[in-house]
């Protein structure tokens, strides 16, 4: 007998992230698999002056969101390392915070501008 060992891959999950008052039009969409997160924008989408975009995660079940990180000025966020209870229907929120984000990382200081869910691919 052989037995094969190796890293088990990671569930592939995408999310399109919408304003809220705009559902038929996707800004961001955000990727996870073997890689970690990928957000990248896909419509020109800026956050007010003086103020950024950071991105959340709301695993099903939690009743806090966490902090994932800040999405830079090119509109594209990598996240090599990710919480473990981020999988499938885990909602993705992007909220406008100060510039070095929310000073709560488990609570958003700014509106929820960008929102969607982690879906199989």
């Amino acid at each position: 007998y052989i037995a094969l060992a190796g890293t088990p891959a990671r569930t592939n999950y995408v999310a399109m992230l919408r304003a809220p008052q705009a559902q038929d039009q996707t800004s961001f969409i955000a990727t996870v698999g073997r890689d970690g997160l990928i957000v990248r924008t896909v419509v020109s989408a800026s956050p007010p002056a003086g103020r950024a975009y950071e991105l959340w995660a709301i695993a099903p079940g939690a009743t806090t969101p966490q902090a994932i990180g800040m999405i830079p000025a090119n509109g594209v966020l990598r996240v090599a390392s990710l919480p473990p209870d981020i999988r499938l229907g885990t909602t993705l929120a992007i909220s406008v915070e100060p510039p070095g984000g929310s000073p709560d990382p488990h609570e958003p200081s700014g509106p929820v501008v960008f929102v969607g869910a982690l879906e199989s691919l």
